[in-house]
């Protein structure tokens, strides 16, 4: 669902011609009480999680939580992040600048954007998660030029914390932002890599009347950037890799030098045409994999071969998504069956039992996520890496072998000696 908005005290006002939008109504009783129970659960430390399988690995990194919390592989999810159920209430305010001038209408513009990030979110949650955006009708003109806060080419350069407050300080008094789940502050397309080249999540919190922004992301040009060098939907891949990270989720690759998981995931790679539906472990993390579909399964009961059909991650069925075994009490193997979906392009990449660990003691860029390699795969991004009928590979003893592959599915034999 796509809105646009104008702000008027007491009352919404719908339009779908460009106006100026004046000071909101006061902040509701409803966002208070939901702010006040975030606070509670932003500081309950991981001890709290009680988990209900053995393949509910506890989070390794941050046992102590707070509001400053923002990433884990293991459980529980970080309970500040956006939810993982139900309709997400998301802001996009459009910025240009006394450098940088936006020339498009916001609403026209974002709405497709806006739409590929709740497409891709509804379809990996298997329906279980939809966002519901509110797009501001025209560019907020900030009254400094973004070259002040040489955010630049550099990701990690520059002040972005001071840039953001500068945007709260000019709007927090006409944006009710404490009703809205997720913010997005995004720049024209006519902005320069050289001036600001990379724009990250918010995952911490900035104090706004009646609470807190905790979720979103800061454009840069390098939302653009990809699409205009021939990755198809690159704006609205972007914005949905920064709301992985306001889901909780790592960057999944070494360093942003080196792959591990390989381009498996828009979390370790959002700039390509291929494979972008996300990993059967994170979706088990949100909640969006049942116990009965990822087949938790004891290393210690494998002594004699135990036989398992998975079908694809894609479909949206209740049948069984993967295969997870854990290795030790903060590293687990996790086998997916990977197929074409509406999401994943099979060009370059290579249909198959997809099979990797994920390490609960490793956190943000230090390639946690790890792809274990059929036998002959040499792609560095890990495009050939995937498990095909006859294939077999062994992980700390733990024997996996692709017996039968169909259109949807793979049959496997594990064993543990």
């Amino acid at each position: 669902m796509i809105r646009w908005r104008v702000y008027a005290p007491g009352a919404w006002e719908w339009f779908s011609k460009p106006k100026e939008y004046s000071v909101e109504v006061p902040v509701s009783a409803a966002a208070l009480a939901a702010r006040a129970a975030l606070d509670k659960l932003a500081s309950e430390p991981v001890s709290t999680f009680v988990p209900t399988s053995p393949c509910q690995l506890i989070d390794q990194i941050t046992p102590r939580r707070s509001y400053y919390t923002d990433l884990s592989a293991g459980f529980p999810k970080v309970r500040t992040r956006i939810k993982s159920y139900g309709n997400v209430k998301a802001l996009i305010v459009p910025l240009d600048f006394t450098d940088i001038v936006g020339k498009d209408n916001p609403v026209t513009y974002f709405t497709p954007i806006a739409e590929g990030v709740n497409t891709y979110f509804n379809t990996i949650s298997y329906g279980r998660v939809a966002f519901d955006f509110t797009i501001l009708p025209n560019y907020v003109h900030m009254d400094f030029p973004i070259s002040k806060y040489g955010i630049a080419n550099t990701v990690g350069a520059g002040d972005v914390a001071g840039y953001r407050k500068a945007i709260l300080d000019a709007t927090n008094s006409q944006i009710n932002y404490a009703e809205y789940e997720a913010v997005y502050f995004l720049v024209p397309k006519e902005m320069p890599m050289a001036l600001m080249g990379w724009g990250p999540a918010i995952t911490a919190p900035y104090q706004v009347d009646g609470g807190y922004i905790i979720n979103g992301a800061t454009g840069g040009a390098d939302m653009y950037f990809n699409e205009q060098h021939g990755i198809k939907g690159a704006t609205w891949k972007w914005m949905a890799h920064e709301t992985g990270h306001a889901f909780g989720w790592y960057d999944e690759d070494y360093q942003h030098q080196s792959a591990s998981l390989g381009n498996w995931g828009l979390m370790s790679q959002s700039w390509t045409n291929d494979v972008i539906e996300q990993n059967a472990w994170d979706r088990y993390l949100q909640g969006w994999l049942e116990e009965s579909q990822v087949g938790c399964t004891s290393k210690s009961s494998l002594a004699t071969a135990k036989v398992f059909t998975i079908n694809a991650l894609s479909l949206n069925n209740g049948e069984q998504k993967a295969v997870m075994i854990p290795l030790s009490n903060s590293k687990i193997l996790v086998a997916e069956s990977r197929r074409a979906s509406t999401l994943d392009n099979f060009g370059r990449t290579k249909e198959g039992l997809l099979v990797y660990t994920v390490d609960m003691t490793i956190g943000q860029l230090g390639g946690g996520y790890v792809t274990i390699r059929r036998p002959g795969s040499t792609s560095p991004e890990f495009l050939d890496a995937a498990l095909r009928q006859g294939d077999s590979v062994t992980i700390d003893g733990v024997t996996i072998t692709v017996t039968t592959s169909t259109t949807n599915s793979d049959t496997i034999s594990i064993s543990s000696r």
